[in-house]
């Protein structure tokens, strides 16, 4: 039997008094995708950094393809084979996807052509064809997560690190991302995915290992596991314990835990509060802030509005204050249009907000 791809063995760390790892055993396989689980603040993102060489851990030892392995910074990994795609993009958004893949360690002082056909060859192999000449400020997330995995592979490792890769994808893009792991194992290569979504867990893992506490509390084969396991593990309690809330944000549905139900949260009812009904905005150069938006919050309802940064919230929250005015659409607060209102009118109809800064206004 062939040697782990990657191996941690009684693995501890800890940051102060704080301790996020203790104990940890892990075996990778090769040619396989490893999904790493358990909610956050159980040590995931810590074992990312610590086969990465972001830290040094405190207490065990790792192997990579049988050998010794202990990197003292990410140029050591990236040296050995280990690759990693962090949850927050390193691109740099002024520049092309050309010059940002030829500032990475393996495309530094590449040629435009050499990049071009080892690029052809990643397409042909991983479905990851890229945009060279566009502007990384101007593409989706997901294209840029493309990039990112792109640039990843440029250095063939043998081992690649996704630290919570679907976190800001949508359905479709979350498609791609798996059928690209997929296609990554199936060259031989490994996968370790971290992610708290056992949907995802489902479709694309090999085997997978629980972290609770910073300590291994459950894993194995995926062809050996059941959903009820790996959660029960997760959250230290069992399915039927579990309010549908928590088990939507899981991804499953805690009346049948093997089906995998991403809305389970009842529809609120009542009229709205507020409407927001097509709104549209550009920025100062000329960009798309925010185009045919539609939203309803009603009575007792929390709703929250994510996204990276920069991708219209800002601009969103201005309008529904009065401080910017939309290029379309309108804003209803009640029966009231508020779209043209300003700040101070808002606020008399009975507004609020609260600002980055600290300020609230009402």
């Amino acid at each position: 039997m062939s040697s782990p791809a990657l191996e941690l063995s009684g693995i501890s760390k800890s940051f102060g008094k704080v301790q996020a790892l203790r104990g940890v055993d892990l075996a990778v396989q090769p040619g396989t995708v490893h999904c790493i689980l358990g909610e956050n603040g159980a040590g995931k993102s810590t074992v990312c950094n610590l086969v990465y060489g972001g830290y040094r851990p405190d207490a065990g030892a790792m192997t990579l393809g049988g050998a010794p392995y202990a990197p003292a910074s990410p140029a050591a990994a990236m040296a050995a084979g280990v690759a990693m795609v962090h949850q927050h993009f390193s691109l740099i958004s002024t520049m092309t996807v050309a010059e940002n893949l030829m500032l990475t360690g393996s495309g530094f002082l590449m040629r435009r052509a050499h990049l071009e056909r080892r690029l052809e060859r990643l397409a042909d192999e991983f479905k990851l064809r890229v945009d060279l000449d566009a502007t990384v400020s101007a593409m989706p997330i997901g294209a840029r997560q493309k990039v990112e995995i792109v640039k990843a592979l440029l250095g063939d490792p043998s081992l690649i690190l996704l630290d919570e890769p679907t976190g800001v994808l949508d359905p479709g893009e979350i498609d791609a991302l798996i059928g690209t792991c997929q296609a990554v194992a199936a060259s031989g290569k490994s996968v370790v995915m971290v992610t708290h979504k056992l949907g995802e867990v489902a479709r694309v893992a090999d085997a997978a290992t629980v972290l609770r506490g910073g300590e291994v509390a459950g894993g194995g084969r995926m062809s050996e596991l059941t959903i009820p396991q790996l959660l029960t593990s997760m959250v230290g309690r069992p399915v039927s314990d579990l309010n549908p809330a928590l088990a939507a944000s899981l991804g499953i549905d805690a009346e049948a835990p093997d089906v995998v139900a991403p809305d389970m949260i009842p529809a609120p009812t009542g009229s709205a509060i507020l409407t927001l009904d097509g709104l549209a905005a550009t920025r100062g150069d000329g960009s798309v802030a925010l185009a045919g938006v539609r939203l309803e919050v009603r009575p007792h309802e929390i709703v929250g509005v994510a996204g990276v940064e920069g991708n219209g919230q800002s601009e969103l929250v201005a309008i529904i204050s009065g401080s910017l005015r939309p290029d379309s659409g309108t804003v209803t607060l009640g029966d009231v249009d508020i779209t043209t209102m300003s700040p101070r009118r808002g606020r008399d109809w009975g507004s609020a907000w609260y600002r980055r800064t600290g300020t609230a206004r009402r």
